[in-house]
């Protein structure tokens, strides 16, 4: 989009979440309550496409789905490139640790976090969710978007 001119991701999982394929990962994947009108529509594209999509799985995937290092869709965005003209810049929570004993938010880990095409990196200690609260890092924001 030509009018962009910085990014700034907040806790943005680049590389995935491991913790995604682990029980708790599970479970909340079990919690989703997909609503019935998409479970059809998926079934009807599945059934009206045959060899559209490799293996298809029973359900739509869910977005704890493609936190999964190994999602087609995580691996291909975190191989993008970023405009040459866009700043890009990453807050990232840091100082607890996510079900799968990484350092970062609680869920997200740090070298999740990180990609070579910052210009800024802002470490802050809050929780994936309380990122977004942080006052350091609502201060950090107003830096980037005022220079």
């Amino acid at each position: 989009v030509p009018f962009i001119k910085k990014v700034v991701y907040f806790a943005t999982p680049h590389h995935g979440s491991n913790w995604s394929e682990m029980p708790l990962g599970r479970l909340g994947r079990w919690l989703i309550d997909v609503p019935q009108q998409l479970q059809d529509e998926y079934v009807g594209l599945i059934q009206g496409n045959p060899g559209l999509i490799r293996n298809p799985a029973r359900q739509p995937a869910t977005s704890i789905d493609h936190l999964s290092p190994r999602n087609g869709i995580m691996q291909a965005t975190s191989q993008l490139r970023g405009a040459d003209l866009v700043s890009a810049h990453s807050i990232i929570g840091i100082g607890f640790l996510s079900p799968d004993a990484h350092w970062g938010d609680g869920v997200v880990a740090i070298p999740s976090a990180r990609i070579p095409c910052v210009q800024t990196e802002f470490f802050v200690p809050a929780t994936h969710s309380g990122i977004l609260r942080n006052r350091a890092a609502a201060a950090e924001l107003m830096c980037i978007l005022m220079r």
